[in-house]
């Protein structure tokens, strides 16, 4: 995951990660939050682990994640940026809207907003 000049996101973008269903390592954690916040990044959403839950939970941030665990992220790998995703087994396009809660995210694919 990079959040860089090039990325093209507006304030407010919500991110999306498809972390392949990874449990083991965080994908995220305080220090990305922090940039991620800095960027104007509205909020999260991973189907992986994060780390540093309080910490995130003190920024006021929204994160969605599959859980909690110590172990950082691995630094190899590579990553696509406004591309179709699967996070969980739901598809998530660039321009959907992400809407959560204490309950959970549900994803509104962009051609449906008017109607839902």
């Amino acid at each position: 995951m990079s959040f860089c000049g090039t990325c093209h996101h507006k304030q407010g973008d919500i991110i999306v990660i498809d972390a392949f269903g990874g449990q083991e390592n965080a994908i995220v954690g305080e220090l990305i939050c922090h940039y991620a916040m800095a960027k104007g990044i509205a909020g999260i959403v991973t189907n992986s682990p994060i780390r540093d839950s309080l910490a995130i939970r003190e920024m006021n941030l929204p994160v969605y994640a599959r859980g909690k665990t110590p172990r950082g992220p691995l630094k190899e790998g590579s990553g696509e940026i406004n591309t179709t995703i699967s996070c969980g087994t739901v598809p998530v396009n660039p321009g959907d809207i992400i809407v959560g809660d204490d309950d959970g995210v549900v994803v509104v694919p962009k051609q449906d907003a008017l109607t839902v």
